[in-house]
C-alpha cells in the first residue's frame, strides 16, 4: 500500500513548501509527485534557457545545462524544506476532488476520483498567471492542469488549444472550475536540447523526434486550414519595415515578397512559439521520443501563415542548442549563414514547409517567400523591443538578406 509522504497531517490540511527562486511556486509535500515534477521542469528550463547568454556565471550555467544530471536529489531537498499551510490551495483541492467525476467523463475515463489523501498540487507563477498542476498519489505527470480563466488572453489561448486538441496536438480542455480553466495533463517531458556546439549537429534520435514534431505541425495546418488570405498576420510581419534601417534595394525586394504572399488563399492556426520547452515528448521508451503535444498557446493566432511554425521551430532549436555553449547576436547570424543551405535540421524544416504548402494550397511555389517572411518576423520582434538600432537588429538584417539572396 502506498503511503503519503512524511509531513502529511490530516486529509483536509496540506503542508506546502514555498519557493521564490528560480520560479515562484508552492508545492504540496503529501506525495512526491509535485516536488519531482518541479525539479524536472527546472532542470529542463535550464537546458532551454540560453545559459551561455546569462549575465551571471554563464560558463557554469552552460556546463550544467548540457549534463542530464539526476533530479532525485533536488526533489528530495525540495520536499524537506520548511512547510506552511495554504487555505486557498486546500480549498481548491477539495473542489477538484468533488468535481473529478465531471472531468473524468470528458478526459479521464475509467479513473476514479482521488480521495483528499490521494490528491496533491503544485502551483507555479508564470508570466501569463498562475498554473496549478494536479497529481494523484505517485503519478509522475499531472492528471490535470489548471490556468486562470479571468484573463482574456487565457480564454483566447484556451480557444486555440481546443482546436489543436481536436487534432491530438494539444491537451484537451475539460471545462471550468470556478475561476479556473481545467485541461488534461500530458504525459512526457519538454524536449531535451542536445544539439552540438555548432547548433546544427543533432543525434539521430533527436532528429527523428524533430521530424515527428514537423509532422504534428503539418497536421495542425491541415486540420485548421480555412479559406482566406492571412492579411492581418502578414501586416503584423511587414508593416514595421518602415521603421527599420534597411537599404532601398532590400525594401523593394521585401515589398515584392509581400505582394507574392497576397496570393495565399488559406489561413491556419499558428502556434507561433514552437520552442523546446513547449514541445512535450514521451521519453519513457527506447529510441526517439514521440511528441505527445504542444503546450502554451498564448501567442497562437487562428489567421496564421501556413508553414510559418516549421521554420520558427528550426531557428529556435538551433539557437537554443548553440546557446548552451556560447551566445551572441553575431553567433546567431553565423549559425544561420553556416547551416541554412545544408544543415539537416534546416533541411527537414524546409521539406516539411513545402509538403505542408502542397497539401494545403496545392503548390509549394511560395515556400521561398515564406522563408523570407519568417526572417522579417524575427527582425520585427527585435524592433518592437528597441526602436534604436542595435547589434541584434543589424545581425537579423544580415540574416534576412542572406535568406533573400538564396
Amino acid at each position: 500500500m502506498t503511503r503519503p509522504w512524511p509531513g502529511r497531517r490530516t486529509a483536509d490540511a496540506g503542508r506546502y513548501v514555498r519557493l521564490t527562486s528560480p520560479r515562484t511556486a508552492v508545492l504540496d509535500t503529501r506525495w512526491p509527485g509535485p516536488a519531482d515534477f518541479h525539479a524536472t521542469q527546472l532542470r529542463r528550463a535550464l537546458n532551454h534557457g540560453m545559459p551561455a547568454a546569462a549575465t551571471r556565471a554563464p560558463r557554469l550555467r552552460a556546463r550544467v545545462s548540457r549534463s542530464p544530471l539526476p533530479t532525485d536529489l533536488a526533489a528530495a531537498v525540495l520536499r524537506r524544506l520548511p512547510t506552511s499551510t495554504d487555505e486557498e490551495l486546500d480549498a481548491l483541492r477539495r473542489d477538484l476532488v468533488d468535481a473529478w467525476a465531471d472531468f473524468s467523463v470528458k478526459g479521464l475515463p475509467g479513473r476514479r476520483a482521488p480521495s483528499l489523501e490521494e490528491a496533491s498540487l503544485l502551483a507555479v507563477s508564470r508570466s501569463g498567471g498562475r498554473t496549478v498542476f494536479v497529481f494523484r498519489q505517485d503519478d509522475l505527470h499531472p492528471s490535470l492542469v489548471l490556468t486562470s480563466a479571468r484573463s482574456s488572453g487565457r480564454r483566447a489561448e484556451a480557444d486555440a488549444q481546443e482546436r489543436a486538441a481536436s487534432l491530438g496536438i494539444a491537451p484537451r480542455q475539460l471545462g471550468r472550475l470556478g475561476s479556473w480553466l481545467v485541461q488534461e495533463g500530458l504525459a512526457g517531458l519538454p524536449l531535451w536540447i542536445d544539439g552540438d556546439r555548432d547548433g546544427l549537429t543533432w543525434p539521430a534520435t533527436t532528429v527523428a523526434t524533430i521530424e515527428d514534431l514537423h509532422d504534428k505541425l503539418r497536421l495542425l495546418a491541415l486540420g485548421t486550414a480555412r479559406p482566406g488570405n492571412p492579411a492581418a498576420a502578414l501586416d503584423a510581419v511587414f508593416d514595421p519595415l518602415g521603421t527599420m534601417p534597411l537599404e532601398a534595394r532590400t525594401v523593394r525586394r521585401l515589398e515584392a515578397v509581400r505582394r507574392d504572399l497576397k496570393a495565399l488563399d488559406v489561413q491556419v492556426l499558428e502556434h507561433r512559439d514552437v520552442s523546446a520547452q513547449n514541445v512535450t515528448v514521451d521519453c519513457d521508451g527506447p529510441g526517439p521520443g514521440r511528441v505527445t503535444g504542444l503546450v502554451d498557446w498564448e501567442y497562437a493566432r487562428d489567421d496564421g501563415i501556413v508553414g510559418f511554425d516549421h521554420l520558427l521551430a528550426a531557428v529556435s532549436l538551433t539557437e537554443h542548442a548553440q546557446g548552451r555553449y556560447r551566445w551572441s547576436d553575431e553567433a546567431s547570424y553565423e549559425l544561420l549563414r553556416d547551416g541554412w543551405d545544408d544543415a539537416p535540421i534546416y533541411a527537414v524544416a524546409r521539406a516539411a514547409l513545402r509538403r505542408t504548402l502542397r497539401e494545403t494550397i496545392g503548390s509549394d511555389a511560395l515556400a521561398g517567400q515564406i522563408e523570407v517572411a519568417v526572417m522579417v518576423s524575427r527582425l520585427t520582434a527585435a524592433t518592437r523591443r528597441s526602436l534604436a538600432p542595435t547589434v541584434a537588429q543589424r545581425c537579423l538584417i544580415s540574416s534576412l538578406e542572406l535568406v533573400l539572396d538564396r
